[in-house]
């Protein structure tokens, strides 16, 4: 048995994509505050690794979230498909 709204599936999905740009957008402005900043200390270098570390992090949950939107677009055009069937 297959049953679900294609338009909740479409809005989970727009959400994933709204996420995925919402978390690219402020990793940005995280990098570019860090990247303006003037200072030196021993340890820098492991403060730099934390945050290509995120960066990442970052681009790996945004796979993520586009696999699922995809995922849940398909699954909405499938169920789609089989209402006008």
């Amino acid at each position: 048995m297959v049953s679900g709204k294609p338009a909740e599936l479409r809005s989970a999905a727009a959400k994933a994509k709204s996420a995925q740009q919402s978390l690219e957008s402020d990793l940005r402005a995280v990098e570019s505050v860090y990247n303006s900043m003037r200072f030196d200390v021993p340890n820098k270098s492991k403060i730099d690794d934390l945050l290509r570390d995120a960066r990442q992090k970052l681009n790996a949950a945004k796979d993520g979230l586009g696999e699922f939107e995809k995922r849940l677009i398909s699954v909405a055009q499938q169920l789609e498909s089989i209402n006008r069937g």
